[in-house]
């Protein structure tokens, strides 16, 4: 499953009935700066992205589901970029997808270890957390164009999940991440 390439495509689909413009696979950036996707398509034609993201608010049943989910909670403008924000229904069809298991574990990093221990924690989908979020998402990138770049990045944003909370509420959030762990093995870690 390559929900990377299915992301795109909803998001190019939403593009072309919201807007009645036609972005090509190099306007869509996923992950995004400031956002979990991206795209450039305004830029070309000069209109207010502000006001082109709104008129998309309006209308975000245009963009297709995704996995059986809603693909958006939102977009928003800036600097000429539309900023689409996936939506919480997606992010847990994402932590839940079956995949096949991972394979051997020879020279697994630190990270697969924290993610097996995170995996023993119950099903909870993917929490509301900007931060795991994120970590999930470079997870599906890396696995869409395996690169050790990828995979590391992905790595560095697991290993940082929520600590931008205190201590106590960083475990209270880590305790709902047992989806998030097992799908981090399978997309990292499956050859």
């Amino acid at each position: 499953m390559d929900l990377i390439s299915e992301i795109r495509s909803a998001v190019r689909e939403g593009i072309k009935r919201g807007l009645c413009l036609e972005a090509d696979e190099g306007q869509i950036c996923i992950p995004a700066k400031e956002a979990a996707v991206s795209s450039s398509v305004l830029v070309r034609t000069g209109s207010d992205a502000a006001a082109e993201a709104m008129r998309l608010n309006r209308c975000l049943d245009c963009f297709p589901d995704v996995c059986g989910a809603k693909l958006l909670s939102r977009v928003r403008g800036s600097r000429g970029w539309l900023l689409f924000d996936l939506s919480k229904e997606l992010y847990d069809a994402a932590a839940r997808i079956a995949l096949p298991p991972a394979a051997g574990t020879d020279g697994a990093s630190f990270c697969y270890y924290r993610m097996k221990m995170l995996a023993r924690y119950p099903s909870c989908g993917c929490p509301d957390d900007e931060s795991v979020q994120r970590a999930l998402l470079l997870c599906w990138t890396a696995y869409a164009g395996p690169s050790q770049s990828g995979r590391k990045r992905a790595e560095d944003a697991l290993l940082t999940m929520g600590r931008h909370l205190p201590a106590r509420d960083r475990q209270c959030l880590i305790r709902q991440c047992g989806d998030i762990g097992r799908t981090a093995i399978r997309l990292l870690y499956s050859e």
